[in-house]
């Protein structure tokens, strides 16, 4: 009972001040690869960051012009040998994986027209950021 009464202040507090608890973030594990997605807002936007180092990569997907973030773009993370590892389509702007040491190649698609890339994916405690820009 006192913990449902903390985590009613809690929201309520959030809503007060103007946010929401970064509830959203979605978090699960593919072929093995654990995976977050999310970044709607500040509460997630700022827990997305916290938990950077805990990921060996961050895919963030932007509008051009404006720099303001595209959500519902589907990111697929790849083996060099072409074996997908990561299949996700994030109701936010950021995916996170932890993935070993490696080239990947990364592909994502959103407003029906798609980007590839290859990336080099470091030691643990390095996070290697890929951006992915449209119109």
């Amino acid at each position: 009972m006192t913990a449902r009464i903390a985590g009613a202040l809690a929201l309520g507090l959030a809503v007060l001040a103007g946010t929401t608890p970064a509830q959203a973030l979605k978090s699960e594990v593919q072929n093995g690869i654990p995976v977050v997605t999310g970044g709607v807002g500040v509460p997630e936007t700022q827990e997305l960051h916290r938990m950077r180092f805990k990921h060996t990569l961050r895919v963030t997907t932007a509008n051009a012009r404006t720099g303001k973030y595209l959500s519902d773009c589907r990111i697929v993370v790849a083996t060099q040998a072409g074996r997908v590892l990561v299949d996700a389509t994030p109701e936010g702007p950021m995916l996170m994986a932890k993935l070993p040491a490696g080239y990947y190649w990364l592909r994502a698609t959103c407003k029906g027209r798609t980007q590839e890339r290859v990336v080099l994916v470091v030691p643990e405690k390095y996070v290697t950021d890929s951006v992915f820009y449209w119109d």
